[in-house]
């Protein structure tokens, strides 16, 4: 009894069955029903295991490229940017220089903004491939707060929005990597600051909830509706007119978070502002799994 290995249209293969003489067998209907059930069944795990390697393979490939091409573009990005910040420096202040001093600053700004975005590639492809590491020591929560406050203080003043800090008495140490928090703050404080008007307020508290400490990043700003809640965290997304970023800052966000082992979440209403919040485990309590 041969009967064929097929998946999706293509044929695999064949397994053969075969019962001797001297047993006295002879294969029936029922027979060949269970073997081409368990036919189509291996066939199937084959062609995933097929399909498998290959999604594999280009993930590395595209990790590769995506390494090399970062790699070569950063040089000339940092070139143009260091550029531009020199001739804002050199070029006449008042009217004579106005026009070629926003043209200085463009450039920056725009040269800044794609090494950004190819840090995010890089983040995003360490996501995908599990390599997302974070070194974990224990962090003071007040002062993890006040240097995430401070990086965006100018801007906050710059825009004439109050951006302040509310802690809890006596919060215990959190395991953490610092660089990879302040790199969730600056994301989450960063788009309350891009999404709240001028006059309003953004506010970031912390405070213990068991094994964890819970940080939260508070604005005032025009708030996010019901329907694109589901959507915030998903890599690439954004809401449709949203003119910046590449939709990978939150999805960044909650991979550092994970891998921390605590979690992200975000409460909003239209017109009453957003409150984004993550936890983080405290350096006390015995790893999260």
């Amino acid at each position: 009894m041969i009967v064929p290995l097929v998946a999706r249209g293509r044929t695999l293969g064949a397994i053969t069955f075969a019962s001797t003489a001297a047993s006295g067998r002879r294969y029936g209907p029922a027979d060949l029903s269970l073997a081409e059930g368990l036919a189509s069944r291996a066939a199937l795990t084959l062609d995933n295991a097929r399909l498998y390697k290959e999604s594999q393979q280009a993930t590395q490939a595209r990790d590769e490229v995506l390494a090399v091409v970062s790699h070569d573009l950063r040089n000339p990005l940092n070139v143009i940017s260091l550029g531009a910040s020199y001739l804002l420096k050199r070029l006449p202040q008042g009217a004579e220089g106005t026009s070629w001093r926003k043209q200085a600053e463009l450039m920056r700004r725009s040269a800044d903004q794609a090494v950004h975005l190819i840090q995010d590639l890089l983040e995003v492809a360490k996501l995908e491939s599990g390599r997302l590491s974070v070194e974990c020591q224990p962090q003071e929560v007040g002062r993890l707060v006040d240097d995430a406050i401070e990086l965006h203080r100018p801007l906050a003043e710059a825009r004439r929005l109050l951006l302040e800090r509310e802690l809890g008495a006596e919060l215990p140490r959190v395991q953490a990597d610092r660089g990879r928090v302040l790199q969730v703050f600056s994301n989450l404080i960063g788009n309350a600051l891009r999404y709240t008007s001028e006059g309003g307020h953004i506010t970031v508290r912390a405070r213990r909830e068991g094994r964890f400490v819970r940080f939260f990043v508070s604005d005032t700003g025009k708030g996010i509706t019901p329907e694109h809640l589901p959507h915030l965290f998903e890599r690439y997304w954004q809401p449709k007119g949203a003119r910046e970023g590449a939709g990978l800052g939150l999805p960044i966000a909650k991979g550092i978070i994970e891998a921390h082992g605590g979690y992200i979440l975000v409460e909003s209403e239209p017109g009453k502002g957003s409150t984004f919040s993550f936890t983080l485990p405290v350096s006390e309590a015995p790893p999260a799994r």
